[in-house]
């Protein structure tokens, strides 16, 4: 279940980059977070089951512990990743476009300035600046929802081959009864 939801995930971020670069629209992300949806929904509850699952009964708090600061640890490298893909996605859009400072204008896109560069535009230029700017967030969403497919495919294989079943007491081999010699049983006293 949860290498199958990865995978979701993952497939549902390449056919929204898919669909992003045949037609750069809000809708045509929508069939891409459908199956991402799907994806979480299969992924997360197992997921969270089999770390608590992965510890004795008296650990179990550290357990969950550890699983709520892995998912945030993940959250922040996520959002830091994708957003440096979509900034870099926007500014070779603009680069190609021959935009003087590019960088700079794909910074504010990215901080969600656009209206802003319109704003200070100079009238007779803001058509183009605002075209500039449409494909360019298109160009980062496509690159940012490309890096995130690839991200879940690849976590899809791990995990598909790191999560084991834990073997039930029944299937567990017998194990020779331990033996402690007579000094571990009475320590001398020093």
């Amino acid at each position: 279940m949860i290498s199958g939801g990865i995978l979701l995930i993952g497939i549902g971020d390449l056919l929204g980059a898919a669909l992003v670069d045949a037609w750069p629209s809000w809708p045509a992300l929508l069939p891409g977070f459908l199956v991402v949806g799907l994806g979480v929904g299969f992924a997360a509850p197992p997921l969270s089951a089999t770390g608590m699952a992965a510890v004795p009964p008296q650990r179990g708090g550290m357990a969950a512990g550890a699983i709520n600061t892995a998912r945030q640890v993940g959250f922040a490298f996520g959002i830091a990743l994708l957003g440096s893909g979509f900034t870099a996605g926007t500014q070779h859009t603009l680069v190609r476009r021959h935009l003087t400072s590019a960088t700079s204008l794909a910074h504010d896109i990215a901080a969600g300035q656009s209206a802003q560069v319109l704003h200070s535009a100079k009238p007779g230029s803001r058509d183009i600046i605002d075209q500039a700017i449409h494909a360019a967030a298109a160009n980062g969403i496509d690159m940012l929802l490309f890096v995130a497919g690839l991200i879940g495919v690849a976590a899809a294989l791990i995990s598909f081959l790191m999560i084991r079943q834990r073997p039930s007491v029944e299937d567990a081999p017998e194990l020779p009864p331990a033996t402690t010699s007579s000094e571990e049983r009475h320590p001398a006293n020093n």
